[in-house]
């Protein structure tokens, strides 16, 4: 769903950070429902209508930030949604820091 009063935006960012680099997804759009944020992760979870969604796409990207010892954060309210992915530099840190709130 969209605002009429503004357009569709998308911004990518990336830089150094916390010896390995951020990059950071935002988005203008109506958010995800407090209700099912903490599910959004989760293998086969989806929104959408049956056939139109298999619900991989987050808990695949997990896996694989994870498995490069990085970390994802998803911050989200009715302005918008905020994915942050932290992933170490080469020869980094071995486990990721929390994500900063």
């Amino acid at each position: 769903v969209e605002a009429p009063d503004r357009a569709p935006r998308v911004e990518l960012r990336a830089h150094a950070a916390r010896d390995g680099v951020e990059l950071v997804v935002r988005d203008n759009g109506p958010g995800i429902p407090a209700d099912v944020l903490g599910q959004i992760f989760e293998p086969s979870f989806t929104t959408k209508p049956f056939g139109r969604g298999t619900g991989l796409g987050l808990a695949l990207t997990r896996l694989v930030v994870t498995r490069h010892h990085g970390a994802i954060d998803v911050e989200s309210n009715p302005d918008g949604t905020t994915v942050t992915v932290w992933l170490p530099a080469a020869g980094g840190p071995a486990e990721a820091p929390a994500p900063a709130r």
